[in-house]
Order: C-alpha cells, then sequence, then structure tokens
C-alpha cells in the first residue's frame, strides 16, 4: 500500500534512496571470480533468486492489500454516505418547513442542492452495497471505476463482513425505495415524513453495520499485512545474514557510504515523526532538506532541489511585498518563544495564486515546526493545490452578485406603471417569439438566419435592447446585448450551427426572464397571488417606490441620456420637447423607438470626448435635442440633433473599404450622398469595438425600416465638426389616427 496515501510520508528505504550515497568501489580480482570466488558467487546467486522470489511473492500480496485497501475505503465511505443521505433528508424537511420571506427569495438553492446530495448519495451507496454483495464496478474515492470483489467470493472478506451485508440489505433496500421520490423532487409531505422518520430510527442501525462491514474488512486486511510483514521479515533477516557475509569478505569499503545513509536515515526519521502531507522540510537558513516530494516541484511549476533557497524560488511567484513577509514569517516561526497557533492565522503564502504551463492555480504553502529537545529544528513545508475552494468562493459571489442585478432588474421593472411594463414585456416577447421563429427554421436546415430575415432578427433585438436601456432595466440589456453578440458570431461562423445552439440557449433564458416579469407583473393587479409571491411583491414595490417614476417617453429618454453619458465618458445637456396630443396613437411606438435610437446614435456617434471638443474650439459639453412638433403641413415630424462631429464621408469611404463592401474604384466614383446613405445599412458601424449602446450597425437600421413601416420620410442633415440632424416626418393623414401618445 503506498505510504504517502495512508499518510505516513515516504518510507526509510525510498528516502535514503533519494540520498544518491554511492559505495566504494571493489578492488579488481586478480583470478576468475568463478575459480576464486565460487562460494561468494553461489552465495550471490542465490542471493539474488532468494530476493527474486520474495520480490514476486511481495508484488502478489501488495496486490492483494491493495484491493483490501479499496474494500476499506469503500466500506468507510459507505459509512460517511449513510450520514449524507440523513442529512439531505433532514435538510429537505427543514426547507420545506421555512415561512421566512427572505428565505423563499432564495430560490429554494438549498433545497435544491439537498435534492442533488440526497440522489448522488444514494446512488453511489447503492451501487457501492450491490458491489459488495455481488461484486462489479463502482466510482473509486477519486472519481474512477475500480473493481470490488464481492463479500462472499473466495479469499475475499470474512464472516463478520457478509453477516453485516445480510443485516443491512433490508434496511438499504427500505431505505432507498423512501428516499427515491424525495432524490426526484416529486413527493408528498407524507412521504417526506415517511422517509425522514425512517431515516432517523434506522440510521444508527445502518451506519453500525457499515461500521461492522469496515471492521471486518479491516481485520481480512491487517492478516494479509501481517503475513507480508513475516514475509518480509523472513525475507530480510536471510537477506542481511547473506549480505553481511558478502560485506565481511569484499565490502568493507562501503563504510563510508554506510555514514551517508545514516545521516539521510536520521532526516527520514525527522520527517517520519511529523509529516501528514509533508513535502520538504525547511532549514533555518531558509534551505530546503534532502528529501523533496515530487509534487511541490509539481504545485509551484519549478524544480526543487535539495540545498535550494525557498524564498529565492518564490521570489518569482510573489510580490516583493508579499516575499518580505513570508521571510519574516519564517524567522518568526524558527523563534521556539513564538506559539505556533498563534502565527498560522497570519500566513502570507496561505492562498498562493500562481500560472503553471498556462494555467492559473491557488496552491496553500503551511508550515509546522519539527521541535528536539525544545529547539526548532526544521519546518515541515506542506503545499496544498485549493484551487477548488477558490474557484467555489469565486462562484458564490458571483450568485450573490447575479441575485443583486435581478433584484435591482425587478424595483426598476416596478418604477414603470403596471400597464407601461405590461405593454413593454408583451412587445418584447411578441419581438423574441419572431426571432425564435427565424433561428429555429435555421435549426432545421432551412434558410433561417440569413439575409432579410436574419437582418429582421437583429433590429428585432436592438429595438429590445434599446427600449431597455431607455427604462433601465440593465439585466435585460446585459441579456439581449450578449444575444445580439451570439447572433453575429454566428453570421462570421464556418460551421454555424455550433453557434446556433448557444442562440437558441440564450434567446430561452431571455424569454424565461421575460415571461417571469409578466407573470410577477399580473401578480400586481391579482387578488388571487400566492401569500408568498405578494411578500416579494411587497418588497420589490417597497424599493420601487424610492425611485422616481419613468412613464413618459421624454423622461425615458432624458434618463437613458443622462445615464449613458457617465458610461461613455461624454458631457452633453439633454433638451428633449415631446408634448402630448402630437403623435397619433398609432406612431406613438414607433416614435419612441425611433427616438430612442437616434438619442444613442448622438450620444455614442455624435458627441465628441471633452478633451476632443475643446481641442476643436468647442465647449467641452455638448448638446443633444430631442423636439416632436406639427409642421405648417399639419405633419408630425421628430427631430433629433446633435452638435457633435457631423457625418464624414471620407470616414465613412475608409470605413466602407476597411469592411470590404467596395473596391477603391467604386468607392471613388460614389457621390458623398450615396457614401452617407450607408449609414442605413443593416452591419455598417464607424465603432471598431461593439458594446451595449453602439457597434452592431443595428441603430439606424432600426431606425429607417421603422420609418418605412409606418410612411414617413427619414431626412438627414449634417456639417462635418458641427452637428448631425435627423428628422423623421409623419404623413399628415396620420394624424386622425386617434388617441395621442
Amino acid at each position: 500500500m503506498n505510504n504517502e496515501a495512508t499518510g505516513t510520508g515516504p518510507s526509510p528505504q525510498q528516502l535514503s534512496a533519494r540520498v544518491g550515497a554511492k559505495p566504494a568501489k571493489l578492488a579488481s580480482p586478480k583470478t576468475s571470480i568463478l575459480g576464486r570466488y565460487k562460494v561468494i558467487v553461489i552465495a550471490v546467486a542465490f542471493f539474488l533468486v532468494f530476493d527474486l522470489g520474495v520480490l514476486i511473492l511481495n508484488f502478489y500480496t501488495s496486490f492483494k492489500i491493495s484491493e483490501d485497501a479499496l474494500s476499506v475505503n469503500l466500506a468507510g465511505r459507505q459509512r460517511m454516505l449513510s450520514q449524507r443521505m440523513t442529512k439531505a433528508l433532514l435538510t429537505v424537511e427543514i426547507e420545506r418547513s421555512k415561512v421566512n420571506p427572505q428565505d423563499v427569495l432564495q430560490d429554494k438553492t438549498a433545497e435544491k442542492a439537498a435534492f442533488d446530495e440526497l440522489a448522488a448519495a444514494v446512488a453511489l451507496f447503492d451501487g457501492t452495497f450491490l458491489a459488495f454483495k455481488n461484486g462489479g464496478t463502482v466510482t473509486g474515492g477519486d472519481g474512477k471505476p475500480a473493481q470490488l470483489n464481492a463479500a462472499d467470493s473466495a479469499g475475499a472478506q470474512n464472516v463478520l463482513a457478509r453477516e453485516a451485508l445480510t443485516n443491512a440489505e433490508p434496511v438499504w433496500l427500505q431505505y432507498k425505495k423512501l428516499t427515491k421520490p424525495i432524490a426526484s423532487g416529486q413527493f408528498s409531505t407524507a412521504e417526506l415524513s415517511e422517509a425522514v422518520a425512517f431515516a432517523r430510527q434506522n440510521n444508527v442501525r445502518l451506519l453500525g453495520l457499515m461500521n461492522q462491514l469496515t471492521t471486518a474488512l479491516e481485520a481480512s486486511a491487517a492478516q494479509r499485512a501481517n503475513s507480508l510483514r513475516l514475509v518480509q521479515t523472513i525475507g530480510i533477516v536471510l537477506a542481511l545474514l547473506n549480505f553481511a557475509y558478502i560485506l565481511y569478505k569484499f565490502l568493507r569499503s562501503l563504510r563510508q557510504a554506510d555514514a551517508a545513509l545514516e545521516i539521510a536515515d536520521a532526516e527520514n526519521k525527522d520527517i517520519l515523526r511529523s509529516v501528514r502531507e509533508g513535502l520538504f522540510l525547511l532549514e533555518p537558513d531558509a534551505r530546503i532538506g534532502t528529501q523533496v516530494s515530487a509534487s511541490a516541484g509539481k504545485l509551484l511549476g519549478c524544480n526543487l532541489m535539495p540545498g535550494d533557497s525557498f524564498l529565492t524560488l518564490l521570489q518569482p511567484l510573489v510580490s516583493e511585498k508579499a516575499l518580505r513577509d513570508a521571510t519574516d514569517y519564517v524567522q518568526l516561526l524558527f523563534q521556539p518563544h513564538i506559539k505556533e497557533s498563534l502565527v498560522q492565522s497570519i500566513n502570507p503564502l496561505d492562498e498562493l495564486e500562481l500560472t503553471v504551463n498556462g494555467a492559473k492555480r491557488h496552491v496553500s504553502v503551511s508550515f509546522n515546526r519539527v521541535i528536539e529537545q525544545g529547539a526548532v529544528r526544521h519546518l515541515l513545508v506542506t503545499m496544498q493545490d485549493v484551487s477548488e475552494r477558490i474557484a467555489l468562493q469565486g462562484q458564490i459571489k458571483t450568485e450573490r452578485e447575479l441575485g443583486a442585478q435581478e433584484f435591482a432588474f425587478l424595483v426598476n421593472a416596478f418604477r414603470l406603471s403596471h400597464r407601461d411594463l405590461d405593454d413593454f414585456l408583451q412587445r418584447s416577447a411578441d419581438a423574441l417569439t419572431q426571432v425564435n421563429a427565424v433561428f429555429r427554421a435555421d435549426s432545421k436546415g432551412n434558410a433561417g438566419a440569413q439575409g432579410a430575415d436574419f437582418d429582421k432578427a437583429a433590429r428585432l433585438l436592438h429595438t429590445i435592447k434599446g427600449e431597455a436601456s431607455a427604462l433601465d432595466l440593465r439585466l435585460l440589456v446585459h441579456s439581449t446585448h450578449k444575444l445580439e453578440e451570439k447572433v453575429q458570431d454566428l453570421k462570421r461562423a464556418d460551421n454555424p450551427q455550433n453557434n446556433l445552439v448557444a442562440i437558441l440557449v440564450a434567446l430561452d433564458e431571455l424569454m424565461g426572464r421575460v415571461q417571469s416579469i409578466q407573470s410577477l407583473n399580473q401578480s400586481r393587479e391579482s387578488t388571487a397571488a400566492p401569500q408568498a409571491t405578494e411578500v416579494a411583491l411587497a418588497t420589490i414595490e417597497r424599493a420601487a417606490d424610492a425611485l422616481p417614476a419613468q412613464t413618459s417617453p421624454a423622461q425615458k429618454l432624458l434618463g437613458l441620456l443622462e445615464r449613458m453619458g457617465p458610461e461613455l465618458g461624454k458631457q452633453y445637456k439633454a433638451s428633449l420637447y415631446w408634448p402630448s396630443g402630437v403623435l397619433p396613437k398609432l406612431h406613438a411606438q414607433a416614435a419612441q423607438d425611433i427616438a430612442i435610437q437616434l438619442a444613442r446614435n448622438a450620444a455614442v456617434h455624435g458627441i465628441e470626448l471633452p478633451a476632443d471638443r475643446m481641442r476643436s474650439g468647442k465647449a467641452a459639453e455638448g448638446q443633444i435635442d430631442v423636439h416632436v412638433s406639427m409642421n405648417a403641413q399639419n405633419q408630425c415630424v421628430l427631430r433629433v440633433r446633435d452638435d457633435g462631429a457631423g457625418i464624414n464621408p471620407a470616414a465613412l469611404r475608409e470605413r466602407l473599404k476597411s469592411l470590404a463592401w467596395y473596391t477603391a474604384a467604386q468607392l471613388e466614383a460614389m457621390t458623398d450622398q450615396q457614401v452617407t446613405a450607408h449609414i442605413m445599412k443593416p452591419g455598417f458601424s464607424t465603432s471598431a469595438v461593439a458594446h451595449e449602446h453602439a457597434g452592431r450597425g443595428v441603430g439606424l437600421d432600426v431606425v429607417n425600416q421603422l420609418a418605412k413601416n409606418a410612411g414617413a420620410r427619414l431626412q438627414v442633415g449634417t456639417q462635418v465638426g458641427h452637428y448631425t440632424e435627423f428628422r423623421i416626418v409623419w404623413p399628415a393623414l396620420a394624424a386622425v389616427a386617434g388617441a395621442v401618445a
């Protein structure tokens, strides 16, 4: 059995072998070995043959011991699993009995974890129990398959093991039967109560039977180990006698090597007295001792050799401050009057972040004293890979942040009136349904997201994102933006099917979020909502009431522009004039969507950064105007103007050239007006990097399409370095459409 697995460290023979001592060379023989040293040659031959036989027997016995060790370990795991199942059942019972509203808001994470824990423990216990009974392959402690012999197979476990399995079988079968519906999550209160009652009544009995099984297997393993020790003892005694005879005759020159081995053996004894997971000993001068575990170099990503300075090896791995702290900490540990328990908590290398072979990992380096006659002789340095623990902590932090984002999203959503929120969610749901139809068709091998259908899906998503941004629904904006990125990846992909799966998953997630908010919004007006839902809604609405409401188009646009300025690093004033009674109801929503896209376009592409504006002789603060009015021809006019950089045809030509849409000759033949018209084309953007507010080449395409659908005219006016103005003019007949926006 591997000594390190049992926590005893390397064997003295293994440690001594690493010292590197070499025996002295023998004197050259003057006559034939066979003639002069016939007796010794025969003794050596006998020694080799005998040792070979002992070695083979040791290998066979060790193999059997490893099988026994596997059985003992798995039997011990059965004890642990019986406790895990009971704990999971009790956790489910506790979670089901909670009535605290704050616990309800946790989405039953603890209860789901308990279901998963119970299912995993039952499956693992059952598979191992059957393997003990009938033999078979089970999952070992390292997660890999392992072959387990049946308890009643020849030469395997004893009568006590079989008796324990026989007595445990009816208990376990009933236990498994009662926990099956609980593990699946589909159970009644009565089923849960029955399972918990059975677990409480039989937990100690099942644990005792598994203890009996473990004890029986340990006894069997101990008996086999005693046999191995007896064989080894006899073999070693005979080998030593034979070897002593050889040493007496020819190997006196090995005394110097024996002295070196004695020094190494003294170090080995120090390690064996102290180590559980030891890797190497540290001398008072911070140099590594003669014995080094192979895992040390793998964890640190470098070669650790005896005599190397540990602090020098740490130098390229940690900051200067961490290295100074580590140096002081090591020196502190070598002072015997300092209590070790008092300084363990200030270990500067407790969570050491390393990059090994391009992969990041976290290693915990701990120190334990080796004390002899009141003095600290060595420090035992133990290193462990704690990457999984650190990753779990990061995952918990991410989950908490996501929960906070979800709550903030609900609070912002409930700032709106029930009707306004319902209208937005319904439009979003309808748009996502259309997008879903496009990509579902593509997943079945149809034309799907190609050409006009693809552009339509992109416009729908961008419209949702724009209005969500105006409503300050950040989480929905972020989810829609990620979906847009996946759509763009699909457009560029050589193998679209791989990207299509990611789109459908993200789309389902986004649709599910919209549907969930719809359900909550409907519960606001429902008198039959569950009590838990009412409490959750009350909590969200109290937080929402503390924020200013956003209802009118002007308020939505103003809030959007105020948020975008700091995010873009720009300064500007927003002037909005949106009187009621001007826009007909038929075009009110389209006008809002157009205004959102044009306002975002003005903030991102129009207004320059403050430093750029000042270099061009402008005030650092820009101006964005959104104006709705009636002209002399009784036509509704939406005007969005900024005093920014304007539209530069030369820059557009360079962008079209970089996109390889046209050749240089074709661009040269185009007029400035023809080049400027490309800002309305789907997929065209002057932004080199896409972000949540721009860069996809969809915003003005949305404006152009909405204007066409409404029969409106789209006019663009610009002067390089001075302004850009978009005008949307609805036909006069639209004014009779009815109620105002």
